[in-house]
């Protein structure tokens, strides 16, 4: 009889230690769950700072960009209308000399 009241006390202790390590076992994994939740919780972060940053810089290189391509036009306009005028002035002389000559010719 004290050989089974031994077994069984030797028993009920497995039994509760087996408990107490499930139960650390369980405590362990949520920590480590809690753990890489924050770790991928940081990491979520980084990234999307890094992208709304590189949203950021895309938008004020777009608008620098759009800003020099309106100076470039005004400045090819202005280049294009004194190229225009300059290749029309031999015309415009010409014009002129003709006019003078037909004035001449009727006096």
């Amino acid at each position: 009889m004290v050989d089974s009241k031994q077994n069984l006390a030797k028993s009920m202790s497995m039994a509760s230690n087996a408990a107490d390590k499930v139960w650390d076992l369980w405590l362990a994994s949520l920590n480590t769950y809690d753990w890489n939740q924050e770790k991928l919780n940081n990491m979520v972060r980084v990234h999307l700072d890094l992208n709304k940053a590189a949203r950021q810089d895309t938008i004020h290189m777009l608008q620098e960009t759009a800003t020099q391509m309106r100076r470039n036009q005004g400045q090819f306009q202005k280049m294009f209308e004194e190229a225009m005028l300059n290749a029309y002035e031999p015309f415009n002389m010409f014009q002129t000399f003709a006019n003078r000559g037909i004035e001449a010719s009727l006096k």
